[in-house]
């Protein structure tokens, strides 16, 4: 059974979360929901921002019996997957999931997720899913200048209640899968919907050259797979590279 707890305005998701777990309040698929955060973080700490009530905020607490480090890409797989199937039931266009794990409309960032892994020798012995979902906010900071949201999209108010419901059950669904150790079917279900894939853009790398190439997915190490101008192949990970 899912234990759902509920507040209004905190810290962070994952902050309260980590507290729960610490105090021993925490179990398998323990979730905080948040009506507003004061320190919500995204990837590479930027910080993700939400007005309050208007979007869904939420943190889901995994525990794993025999899940390997070198396999930690797939969970990132399953949670994009459990959220961009969600999203896609409510016509929203032109959505994909950019590498490694930020929900697009178009070029537009529409769900962001933070995944943090307790490890213990070579096994993750759990996780902490932070989710923020764009759903009824209509205005964005200037310095936010790449958010969506659904009601934006589709110009219509969303239930978030049941939205929340919707995309902690997908989440299950693919974390399932993940258990399972359907591996394959969580890479290949991934590209597929992998934001550019097959198209050739500009990227960044660590000391700031820029230079295109192609999107041909990732390894199985979660690396973004792309062919250069020269034909050759080459992977990079999340922190060598950058969309431009």
């Amino acid at each position: 059974m899912m234990d759902i707890v509920k507040l209004d305005a905190i810290s962070s998701t994952n902050l309260i979360l980590k507290e729960y777990i610490k105090e021993k309040k925490a179990k398998h698929q323990t979730v905080i929901t948040a009506e507003y955060q004061t320190k919500g973080r995204g990837q590479m700490h930027t910080q993700w921002e939400s007005e309050h009530s208007k979007n869904l905020l939420f943190s889901m607490f995994l525990v794993f019996d025999n899940y390997l480090i070198s396999d930690q890409f797939y969970l990132t797989c399953a949670v994009s997957l459990g959220i961009y199937k969600v999203i896609s039931r409510y016509k929203i266009k032109g959505l994909s999931v950019k590498w490694p794990n930020d929900i697009m409309a178009g070029d537009q960032k529409i769900a962001g997720i933070l995944i943090e892994n307790t490890l213990v020798q070579d096994h993750i012995k759990n996780a902490i899913i932070g989710v923020g979902l764009n759903v009824n906010q209509v205005l964005f900071p200037n310095y936010v200048p790449n958010a969506v949201s659904m009601k934006n999209l589709s110009g219509q108010e969303f239930d978030r209640e049941i939205l929340l419901k919707e995309l902690l059950d997908s989440i299950v669904f693919y974390i399932d899968k993940l258990n399972a150790k359907e591996y394959s079917f969580l890479k290949h279900t991934y590209e597929e919907v992998m934001y550019k894939k097959g198209e050739t853009i500009l990227f960044e790398d660590l000391k700031g050259k820029t230079f295109p190439a192609k999107i041909l997915g990732v390894s199985r190490q979660g690396k973004l797979l792309l062919e250069e101008e020269d034909i050759h192949l080459k992977l990079y990970d999340f922190k060598e590279i950058k969309f431009l």
